[in-house]
């Protein structure tokens, strides 16, 4: 089925930087239905154009625990590539918003690509994400069989969250939370996807800022998950 697409943001993870590649265009294309690489993810009369552009960062794209929160402005219609670091795979994920049509896909160096297709009118999608070291072998499964599409929907199912059950159990609907600017530390750890004693141990360690009360502040944590803690003054 061809996919109108307007532009392709392309980001690879390599442990202590990452760089991004974005390349504007006005097609239909048919997306690949087997877990191919990336010179069939990007048209390749598209890959060197003169408006495509490539940038480097001097910074992780996933902080040390391995989380990341990102916001890339693909546009509607866009779809966006994030190419994960060897021998890595996403444990947890997050897609809003829920139209985003996310595939998984294989590279070079026992790597993993997720893509995010944007079918709505918004400009940016927001991802939030925990990777992990792949120990389900998702590379090696998909690389025996790269026209398995039930696999590659089994392993994308495996990492997303369902946000409506993920935020049942907090005292406040999840749009709630989210416009709140002070957490307590179980709503701290629900937003971080991770446990209590662990929130308490980054704020011990500086990684986290903890405010009067035992609380957070909404703005620390994503400041965490976007590899910028906070210190303690």
């Amino acid at each position: 089925m061809p996919y109108k697409l307007n532009k392709i943001v392309f980001q690879r993870d390599n442990v202590k930087n990452y760089e991004t590649h974005t390349h504007p265009m006005d097609i239909e294309i048919d997306f690949p239905f087997v877990a191919g690489k990336l010179q069939e993810l990007v048209p390749i009369e598209h890959q060197y154009g003169k408006q495509s552009n490539l940038e480097l960062s001097t910074t992780p794209l996933f902080n040390e625990s391995g989380l990341t929160k990102l916001i890339p402005e693909i546009g509607p219609k866009g779809i966006y590539y994030l190419e994960l670091r060897p021998g890595y795979k996403l444990k947890q994920l997050i897609v809003e918003p829920d139209d985003v049509v996310v595939d998984i896909y294989i590279a070079a160096e026992e790597r993993l690509i997720y893509s995010f297709y944007n079918p709505t009118r918004k400009n940016n999608i927001i991802i939030t994400a925990a990777s992990e070291k792949d120990k389900d072998n998702i590379h090696t499964k998909l690389k025996s069989d790269l026209s398995d599409i039930i696999m590659r929907k089994y392993f994308i199912k495996c990492a997303m969250i369902d946000t409506e059950n993920f935020f049942s159990n907090l005292p406040a609907h999840k749009e709630v939370l989210k416009e709140k600017s002070i957490l307590t530390a179980e709503e701290a750890a629900k937003y971080l996807r991770t446990s209590k004693k662990n929130v308490q141990n980054l704020a011990s360690q500086g990684k986290i800022r903890k405010v009067k009360g035992g609380k957070y502040r909404l703005e620390d944590l994503d400041s965490y998950l976007n590899g910028t803690p906070k210190k303690k003054k």
